[in-house]
């Protein structure tokens, strides 16, 4: 059942970007028949199929490719993680090495698999942010000052006129404000961000294995540094038990 709704994710996510760059990598469980010593199984079909409806290939069997054993636990080994391409990734393929002695990754029965590729990232196009004038009364000692003296001045010319006019007297107030303490800001509008959406994918048990998985590391760096590579290493997190 689980293969069957994986599967059709990942015909749904193959037919709706085939003109984006696509990576799909993992462990298949499969074998390919070509790959490794074993013959070619229900699962390494799927994969063989994928490649050839959606035209992926296969940089395990790359020439540029490095290593071949992908799995391995006593004297049991095979090749069942692979990585596919599309053509937009593949014109930008380096090369592709499986870490089959476990050199630099050694807390698993996968091999760590490292795939190089020459990306050039350029900045997009950002349009220019619309500028918003804003106008607003400066109030500090220097303008209540210049305020207060051109207030006075007025009021001792025009005593006469204003008599009993409030509204008059109010707008001369504005009038004097308006010259005296108005100031202007130019400022550029907040650009406003996309929203993020999460790939079809990504459950909440694969979240949940991500944040162990990057806990567990925190922690093999810290025992690395303590003691011997061969000590081995065991830790709980959230009830769950995880070995060397």
């Amino acid at each position: 059942m689980k293969n069957k709704i994986l599967t059709r994710h990942i015909h749904n996510i193959l037919q709706k970007h085939e003109e984006e760059p696509l990576v799909l990598l993992g462990d298949f469980n499969g074998h390919l028949g070509f790959i490794g010593r074993q013959e070619v199984n229900q699962n390494g079909n799927r994969v063989l199929s994928w490649a050839e409806k959606f035209y992926l290939t296969i940089l395990n069997g790359d020439l540029h490719c490095k290593g071949e054993t992908t799995w391995s636990r006593g004297e049991q080994s095979s090749a069942i993680d692979f990585i596919l391409v599309n053509q937009t990734v593949y014109e930008k393929f380096c090369g592709m090495v499986i870490d089959e002695e476990g050199k630099h990754f050694d807390c698993s029965d996968h091999n760590q698999i490292c795939a190089t590729f020459n990306i050039t990232v350029t900045k997009p196009y950002k349009e220019k942010r619309e500028v918003k004038e804003i106008s607003y009364l400066k109030i500090n000692d220097t303008t209540k000052h210049s305020f207060m003296q051109c207030m006075e001045d007025k009021l001792r010319s025009q005593a006469e006129n204003l008599k009993g006019n409030i509204i008059q007297l109010e707008n001369m107030m504005k009038d004097v404000a308006n010259t005296h303490m108005m100031t202007k800001l130019r400022k550029r509008t907040k650009e406003e961000m996309p929203e993020l959406i999460e790939p079809i994918w990504l459950t909440e048990e694969i979240k949940y294995r991500i944040s162990v998985r990057k806990i567990f590391n925190k922690e093999r760096r810290k025992e690395t540094l303590k003691k011997p590579k061969d000590t081995k290493i065991c830790m709980t997190i959230r009830g769950r038990g995880f070995k060397e």
